[in-house]
C-alpha cells in the first residue's frame, strides 16, 4: 500500500506551541471517529502530565479519562493510538506551575486499514491500558530490552552457601526477612573491611534499589565512609531492598569484605554483598503499589544439608505468609523448574527461605534460586 502526504493531516485543535503557561493546555471536545490513527508528539521545558479524555457527547460532564502519562522536562514523547470512540479532548498539565515553552503536534491518518506505527528497534513504547498500532519483536524480548515503560522484567536471584541452624532467607546472610516487619526502617550501610572505604582498594560507592515507605521503587547511591562500622544513608527509609551493587572500586575491582544494608544496630538485614561478589543475591521481592507481579517460574539448583526450600507469599499488612512451594535440599544435586503463572498483588512479597531439618548443619552447601516474573500495572489504573 503506497502512502503519501495527503494520507495524514494535522489536527489543529490538538496542536499548539510557544509559551507554556502555568495553567497548561486544554483543547475542546472534537469528533474523531471517522479517522483511523492519532499521532502525538510532545515536548516541554517543564514536567508535564499528558491526558486524553473521551466522551460520547460534546459535554465535559460526560468525559472519562482514556490515557495519562507523566513526561519529564525536555523529553520528546511520541505515541500513536488507534482512534478512541467518539469525541476526544487533550490536556497538558504543567505539574511545576512554572512558565516554560512547549510543542504539541497532533496528526491523524485518513487510511482506515492497518497502519504500522513503529518497528523493531523503535523507542516508541507501549503503555498500559492503551491500544497502539505497533510492529514489534516478541513481547518478552522487548520487555527485557526496556522497551516498555509500564511492564518490567523481574529476576529474583538468590544465591547462598550459608549454613544456619534456623530458618533464613536465601542470600540475606543468616536473616529471615519476615523480621524486617511492616514499618519503614531508617537505612544504614555496614562495611566490614577497611578496604571498602573512601579511597580504599575495595568498594568505594554502591547503589541501593529499595522500596520506600510509600511502597514505591527508589534508587539511591552511597559513598563508602572513611572507617568501618554502621553508617546511616541519610533521609532514606525502606520496607525492602531488592538489589545492592558496587558501582566503583579501587585496585581490587571488588568489595574486600561483606557489605550489609541494615538498621541502625546492624541486627535487621535488608541485603548483603558477600566479599568479592560486587552484587547482592537476596531471594525476595516486594511488589510496589499500583502494580501486580506475574510469577512465571522458579528455577532451583541446589546441593547441601538436609532442609526444605520454601517459597512464601507474604502479606505485609497482616504479617501472614504462606507456602506456595516446598522443595527438598539434600546432599544429592537437585535441579528443577517449578512453573507457577501466579499473580502476586501490590504490597505483597515473594521470599524463598531455607528451613534446616534440625541442628547446626555442616554439609557443604550451594543453593541458586532464580524466579522469573513480570511486574505489570494494575488493570484500569486510570
Amino acid at each position: 500500500m503506497s502512502l503519501n502526504a495527503g494520507d495524514y493531516i494535522r489536527m489543529q485543535p490538538y496542536s499548539a506551541q510557544g509559551a507554556y503557561p502555568a495553567t497548561g493546555f486544554k483543547s475542546g471536545l472534537y469528533f474523531v471517529q471517522h479517522f483511523s490513527l492519532l499521532d502525538f508528539n510532545i515536548n516541554a521545558t517543564v514536567a508535564t502530565t499528558f491526558k486524553i479524555f473521551t466522551s460520547p457527547t460534546e459535554s465535559e460532564t460526560d468525559r472519562t479519562l482514556f490515557f495519562q502519562k507523566d513526561i519529564t522536562a525536555n523529553t520528546t514523547f511520541h505515541r500513536r493510538f488507534d482512534i478512541p470512540p467518539q469525541y476526544l479532548q487533550v490536556e497538558l498539565n504543567n505539574t511545576t506551575s512554572t512558565v516554560g515553552s512547549f510543542i504539541l503536534s497532533t496528526h491523524v491518518s485518513l487510511i482506515t486499514q492497518f497502519n504500522a506505527s513503529t518497528f523493531l528497534n523503535s523507542k516508541i513504547k507501549v503503555d498500559a491500558n492503551t491500544s497502539l498500532q505497533r510492529v514489534a519483536n516478541d513481547f518478552n524480548v522487548d520487555m527485557v530490552r526496556n522497551l516498555h515503560d509500564d511492564f518490567k522484567k523481574v529476576n529474583i536471584l538468590g544465591i547462598t552457601s550459608q549454613q544456619n541452624a534456623t530458618q533464613y532467607t536465601i542470600g540475606v546472610s543468616n536473616f529471615d526477612v519476615l523480621n524486617i516487619g511492616s514499618t519503614p526502617i531508617n537505612v544504614y550501610v555496614q562495611n566490614t573491611s577497611v578496604n571498602d572505604t573512601t579511597g580504599g582498594t575495595g568498594a568505594r560507592t554502591i547503589q541501593i534499589d529499595y522500596i520506600d515507605q510509600n511502597y514505591d521503587e527508589q534508587t539511591v547511591g552511597f559513598a563508602m565512609p572513611a572507617g568501618v562500622g554502621v553508617h546511616i544513608v541519610s533521609g532514606i527509609q525502606a520496607l525492602a531492598v531488592h538489589r545492592v551493587q558496587v558501582d566503583s572500586t579501587g585496585t581490587l575491582l571488588q568489595n574486600s569484605g561483606s557489605i550489609f544494608v541494615t538498621n541502625s544496630t546492624g541486627v535487621t538485614i535488608f541485603a548483603e554483598i558477600p566479599a568479592g561478589d560486587n552484587l547482592s543475591h537476596g531471594s525476595y521481592f516486594l511488589v510496589p503499589r499500583n502494580n501486580e507481579m506475574i510469577l512465571t517460574d522458579i528455577n532451583i539448583s541446589a546441593i547441601g544439608f538436609p532442609a526444605t526450600i520454601r517459597v512464601y507469599e507474604y502479606n505485609l499488612d497482616t504479617r501472614i505468609r504462606g507456602s506456595i512451594g516446598d522443595f527438598r535440599l539434600s546432599t544429592n544435586f537437585n535441579q528443577l523448574v517449578y512453573r507457577l503463572n501466579g499473580l502476586v498483588s501490590a504490597r505483597r512479597m515473594i521470599m524463598v527461605n531455607l528451613i534446616p531439618d534440625a541442628g547446626a548443619p555442616a554439609t557443604p552447601t550451594l543453593v541458586n534460586i532464580n524466579i522469573n516474573a513480570v511486574l505489570s500495572p494494575l488493570i484500569n489504573s486510570f
